[in-house]
């Protein structure tokens, strides 16, 4: 079983960077099924909302109350706490370290919800988020002796011998930002109908 970035990038049907999404995906659907399905999409869920609170108690430096809305969403599924998960990880529980738990919180709960796009900006860090390389990930797994492979394939560490191996795709997307992209032009039409319009930063 061979799972690798290494795919053609016109060849849109699979993925290029070796990861699929599989969150939302209604997995008692075939691949092979085209037929048209009708389901929920949400609009805010609860866990967002605890997560704003969080968010606005820790910049009020309310450490306590936002470490119980964490909890709430942590505790769901069964996660260690965050303070004792603070201590596992070498941090100290202060408005700093909390504040990136909470943005990691936030960019773990919410993945492919069409948040993060929205984060970076607001927390003003996409310099340092927008330079980073585009890495993907090339698996291989080979049986292991004895062992025999049956389809439809399963990941099996009793069965298979896997390997990672990190890939720089930087080739197929050159990222780099450029801090004009917080904001958007206005229109030169709008400046001229209104000579006391200040252009946004960076489009002067």
């Amino acid at each position: 079983m061979v799972w690798s970035a290494l795919i053609p990038v016109w060849d849109r049907s699979k993925t290029y960077t070796g990861y699929l999404e599989k969150k939302l995906i209604d997995g008692s659907v075939a691949a092979n099924e085209h037929n048209f399905q009708t389901c929920p999409m949400p609009y805010i869920r609860l866990a967002e909302m605890y997560l704003i609170a969080a968010e606005a108690c820790i910049e009020l430096n309310k450490l306590d109350e936002a470490v119980i809305y964490i909890d709430a969403i942590r505790g769901r599924i069964g996660r260690p706490d965050t303070k004792a998960t603070l201590a596992v990880r070498g941090q100290t529980f202060n408005q700093s370290d909390l504040r990136e738990f909470l943005r990691h919180e936030r960019r773990v709960e919410l993945t492919y919800e069409h948040s993060r796009y929205y984060d970076i900006r607001r927390w003003m860090i996409a310099p340092e988020i927008g330079n980073k390389k585009l890495t993907g990930v090339s698996i291989v797994g080979r049986l292991k002796p004895g062992k025999t492979a049956s389809l439809p394939y399963v990941h099996d560490e009793e069965v298979y011998n896997y390997t990672w191996t990190v890939l720089n795709l930087n080739y197929i997307e050159k990222r780099k930002w450029d801090n004009k992209m917080y904001f958007a032009p206005i229109k030169l039409e709008e400046t001229l109908r209104n000579p006391a319009i200040i252009q946004n930063p960076y489009y002067e």
